[in-house]
């Protein structure tokens, strides 16, 4: 476990983990799930500092997960970023955030952008 914080990684796009972990596996833990279910899975075992969900994948969407992680007492207070396509209709940007994400993050994005956008919810989320 990382003394700088953990961080679940929720992608159904394989490259999009893949850089995940190499982003941030220096300096923080990093778990990844592929799916909806397999997110629901690992928080049932496991509580992040942070969670970092696309917004639409195979098997539900992102705005599922966050329904259900703000609906969960024990997971309700993790901080709650979106990475998403720039082409998302701007409704939907809005919609995660009346949800409870603390960010919505457009792709393609700069890595340091991303890293410092994690590092200030980690510090503020302590």
């Amino acid at each position: 476990m990382s003394d700088r914080g953990t961080i679940l990684v929720v992608d159904d796009q394989p490259q999009n983990l893949r850089l995940a972990v190499s982003l941030f596996g220096g300096g923080y833990e990093v778990r990844t799930a592929s799916s909806l279910r397999a997110a629901l899975e690992e928080l049932r075992a496991w509580v992040p500092d942070l969670i970092l969900s696309d917004l639409i994948m195979g098997d539900g969407s992102g705005y599922e997960l966050i329904r259900l992680v703000k609906a969960d007492p024990r997971l309700a207070a993790i901080p709650f970023i979106f990475v998403t396509s720039r082409s998302t209709p701007l409704r939907h940007r809005e919609i995660g955030a009346a949800l409870g994400a603390a960010q919505v993050i457009f792709r393609p994005a700069d890595p340091q952008m991303l890293l410092a956008v994690v590092r200030r919810h980690l510090r503020s989320s302590t």
